[in-house]
């Protein structure tokens, strides 16, 4: 061994003191071994040791690489990969957890493709994106909402975990909901739209598909259940239109209930079909051609026959015309509302102050007693005329 290692006795201060040269090199105390400088070499060759490369700070380097560096202030610097069974941040709520520091998405990890923004990349790709709005995008790195996802969506859940608030969708701060189960939990299979109301976290029921395939707005139990299935049920409540039609903010048509009575209204021309209490049941023909409605004397009050009918119906005017709203060129036929309402009010419809209805099929009755009435009339007549006849041919014969 070339040189000289010498171990001196324990000094003034307690230390044991390692020479080299009569110099000491390190000093070994109750805090344990403290070079005076260089390196504490871990081979022969100095390429792996533990050193200081300034104050306070400590290294280690293995196959003359700085492999970990801890600054004065703790923070720890890897050169390489770190494999870890878990890591656990013991610092307040607010301290940083994990800050990647690489842009680019390269195989699969963590990555900072922006400032202020996080993403995650598998197979070379962005999978999730979070911006600095805190927008998180899935599939794509541009979110435009909280939740943006650039593909289908696909929640599952047993339907014992969801409660009366919770669903598996919330939109817009809670402004709408979709939920598989029902909003009371107690109707499994079934999916409810819900929109808040006034009270923050209070849900009202809009629509609902339940589990029969019935579509259900403004009510929860469907018109039909027997085995044929799969109904639309719309329910806007006594008075109020069931369905609207409309364009660029003006109504076309729409279904409403007035009293017992149902409609299906024409907003344009002020036409509809009517289905009051007394025509329970009217329906379309098989062969759409025509309507059936109730008419069985057991069923109705008769209160007084139609009189002067024939007196009635030359009153009305039959006419050739169309409809303002209707192209040019077009021709229709029709009686005007106005004459049937001088003659036989019941059969028209004051929808508003400018748009007479006329139920056609209440004329029907009109023009059956005016025939009947031209029939008696005809018959006088022809019982007259063979009276004549028989008298003029017994004169001429005399």
């Amino acid at each position: 061994m070339a040189g000289q290692i010498k171990v001196d006795s324990i000094n003034a201060d307690s230390n044991l003191a390692l020479k080299i040269a009569n110099t000491a090199v390190a000093f070994i105390d109750a805090t344990g071994l403290r070079p005076t400088s260089g390196n504490v070499n871990l081979d022969a060759t100095a390429t792996s040791k533990l050193y200081l490369p300034s104050a306070n700070t400590v290294a280690i380097q293995t196959a003359g690489v700085t492999a970990v560096t801890v600054d004065s202030s703790q923070n720890v610097t890897l050169a390489g990969t770190l494999t870890t069974t878990g890591i656990t941040n013991s610092g307040v709520a607010t301290g940083a957890r994990f800050n990647p520091t690489g842009s680019s998405v390269t195989g699969n990890g963590m990555y900072l493709p922006a400032a202020n923004s996080l993403g995650l990349s598998t197979n070379g790709t962005n999978a999730v994106y979070i911006d600095s709005s805190q927008n998180v995008g899935i599939g794509t790195a541009s979110p435009a909402a909280k939740f943006h996802s650039a593909g289908g969506v696909i929640a599952t859940g047993s339907a014992s975990a969801f409660t009366a608030t919770a669903a598996i969708m919330d939109v817009s701060a809670g402004v709408a909901r979709f939920n598989a189960t029902g909003a009371d939990n107690s109707t499994n299979g079934t999916m409810t739209f819900n929109t808040a109301s006034a009270n923050a976290g209070v849900f009202n029921e809009r629509m609902r598909i339940n589990s029969s395939g019935d579509f259900l707005v403004g009510t929860t139990s469907p018109l039909n259940t027997g085995s044929n299935r799969g109904n639309a049920t719309f329910n806007g409540g006594s008075g109020g239109h069931i369905m609207n039609f409309a364009s660029s903010g003006t109504f076309k048509a729409y279904f409403f209930q007035d009293g017992t009575n149902w409609s299906f209204y024409n907003g344009v021309n002020g036409g509809n079909i009517d289905i009051s209490a007394y025509t329970a049941g009217v329906r379309l023909s098989s062969g759409g051609t025509s309507w059936s409605s109730l008419s069985d004397e057991r069923q109705k009050d008769i209160i007084e026959p139609i009189e002067n009918a024939v007196a009635k119906v030359v009153t009305l005017r039959a006419v050739i015309g169309k409809y303002k709203t209707d192209e040019e060129g077009t021709r229709r036929s029709f009686l005007i509302a106005q004459d049937v309402q001088a003659v036989l009010p019941e059969a028209v419809d004051a929808q508003d102050s400018e748009k007479l209805s006329l139920r056609y099929t209440e004329i029907i009755p009109l023009l059956v007693k005016a025939i009947q009435e031209l029939k008696a009339i005809n018959d006088t007549q022809a019982a007259t005329i063979t009276a004549l006849t028989a008298r003029i041919v017994a004169l001429e014969t005399i």
